[in-house]
């Protein structure tokens, strides 16, 4: 089990390996030919030259490069002072550090979501997936935002920072305030509160530094004009986008999005504690991604990175269920018409690919939601660590069996009289130990059994014997002194005689024909 578990876990860091040098190869080379590459990447790093250089940050980047679109800066000013550090990079490198930075947030997102044996597999088949090839190619930080998130929420369970992760990721990206909501929905409240208290913190530090680009941020710029014309676009693939695919603007398409944000938090409020009760806390947190991916304005097929770790979650449990993935390949964009209002002339089949993303987050929040109706299950970290355990357990118990011959003391004939309840006493003093030498040897502690529960005082009797009604056994008739000081020399010479009756003895009497009792082995 161990060989195989070392098998496993070098075929993970095989796979990161393997893909960190491809990534890095991409980088070397498009740096060396100036082949352009990254586009949010140089945005980003716009975006640090401009604190760097005192121009605002919510204007015209002058230090886009000239292959780079005319982009705005979009995110908060705490992401602006954290993008200072990539204008000492080239645009490319700018690149390849988000690049290099993607299989390893990737090994970290699908951990707690599936099997140690699927790992491998699952980390390479994800750059097959539009949302993350897409997001190295332009040089997002989603991955690495989803990596922080599950950290905080499923890795990070005996941490005193939990919490803060989720903070800082809210200050750079307004979405993942949401998971501070499902820390509290999961009764975390302290770690909801160091998240809240570091998304003030770092939204102060940048209200402190740039105080002017704050104040048009969280006043004009947060509403991001750029992109409302775009929301009926393919690659906006939330509710929004939905409906302004298929309505034209109006009262009607303003409640639609209203009464389908309200239903989709009340679901997700009442999935994630259903969800939690049963111990699924993976399910529970995909259940909250895929409703930020849902109702918020704009969500690019880059966006949905979540599918990796949902893929790797429905694959642990029904492997069958992977070939869902094909679904997010990119396909179902490119096969349909778009851009330009083409959305607004599709058919049902166009419509049904086109929105298809959409379409499978419902899916998946209806297969937690029957999910939620099982069992609840001991909360696990990595779902190979229970089976491991379990695995573990089975051995140890299998051990213990194997020495329990060799520990058991051979049976005896105990005196006779007045000095039987000292041998009694005797007795139990021996099993004791026996049980507390077992204990000790494997890390339990006294007179507990190995899953946790306590021993009986008393064994069984074994067929065909009976254990003493007390310390003492009494005798049936008096006896001489003498009479008793020879029964107390006699002694069982093997267990052989134990067999048989004796002479005068009787199967209701174990002891012999005077009544006395044996103190039956003890295991």
């Amino acid at each position: 089990m161990l060989r195989i578990n070392a098998l496993r876990a070098n075929a993970t860091v095989l796979a990161v390996g393997f893909a960190v040098t491809v990534l890095v190869a991409i980088a070397l080379i498009w740096w060396l030919s100036g082949t352009p590459l990254g586009v949010d990447s140089a945005v980003y790093r716009a975006g640090g030259s401009a604190v760097l250089h005192g121009e605002p940050l919510y204007d015209h980047l002058t230090a886009l490069p000239g292959w780079a679109p005319e982009l705005p800066f979009t995110y908060p000013p705490f992401a602006a002072l954290l993008f200072v550090p990539l204008t000492a990079l080239p645009a490319q490198w700018c690149w390849g550090l988000l690049a290099i930075a993607a299989a390893p947030s990737l090994h970290v997102a699908l951990r707690p979501f599936t099997e140690r044996a699927y790992l491998p597999l699952l980390l390479l088949g994800a750059f097959a997936l539009q949302p993350v090839w897409q997001t190295i190619g332009l040089g997002q930080v989603n991955l690495l935002m989803m990596a922080v998130v599950v950290a905080d929420v499923l890795l990070l369970r005996e941490s005193r920072f939990r919490g803060i992760g989720i903070g800082l990721a809210a200050a750079v990206k307004l979405i993942p305030l949401i998971f501070i909501v499902h820390l509290v929905l999961v009764r975390r409240f302290a770690d909801a509160a160091r998240a809240l208290a570091a998304f003030l913190g770092a939204t102060t530090l940048a209200f402190v530094v740039l105080p002017k680009d704050s104040v048009r941020y969280w006043t004009s710029a947060i509403f991001n004009g750029h992109f409302a014309e775009m929301k009926g676009w393919v690659g906006n693939q939330s509710w929004q986008g939905f409906v302004a695919r298929t309505l034209p603007e109006g009262g009607v398409a303003t409640v639609l999005i209203g009464c389908f944000g309200v239903l989709c938090a009340v679901v997700m409020m009442w999935l994630v504690r259903r969800l939690h009760r049963a111990g699924d806390d993976p399910g529970a947190l995909l259940v909250t991604a895929g409703c930020a991916l849902l109702v918020s304005p704009i969500s690019w097929t880059h966006h949905w990175v979540w599918v990796v770790p949902a893929l790797g979650y429905l694959c642990a449990r029904r492997p069958a269920t992977g070939m869902a993935a094909v679904v997010f390949t990119g396909w179902t964009v490119a096969v349909v018409p778009g851009g330009g209002g083409a959305e607004r002339t599709w058919n049902l089949g166009q419509a049904v690919v086109g929105n298809a993303y959409l379409i499978a987050a419902l899916a998946l929040l209806f297969v937690l939601g029957r999910r939620s109706s099982g069992e609840p299950a001991e909360g696990q970290d990595d779902l190979g660590q229970q089976s491991r355990g379990e695995e573990g357990a089975r051995e140890h118990e299998q051990g213990d069996d194997d020495r329990a011959p060799a520990q058991r003391p051979q049976d005896s004939q105990l005196p006779d009289g007045h000095a039987q309840a000292d041998a009694a006493e005797h007795g139990r003093g021996q099993r004791q130990q026996i049980d507390s030498g077992q204990d000790a040897q494997h890390g339990r502690g006294p007179r507990q059994s190995r899953n946790g529960q306590h021993r009986a005082d008393e064994r069984r009797p074994q067929h065909g014997r009976h254990e003493p009604a007390g310390p003492v056994a009494e005798h049936p008739h008096p006896e001489s002194e003498g009479q008793q000081q020879e029964h107390s020399r006699r002694r069982t010479p093997s267990r052989g005689d134990e067999k048989e009756p004796g002479h005068g003895q009787s199967a209701h009497q174990p002891g012999g024909h005077d009544g006395r009792l044996r103190l039956d082995r003890v295991p």
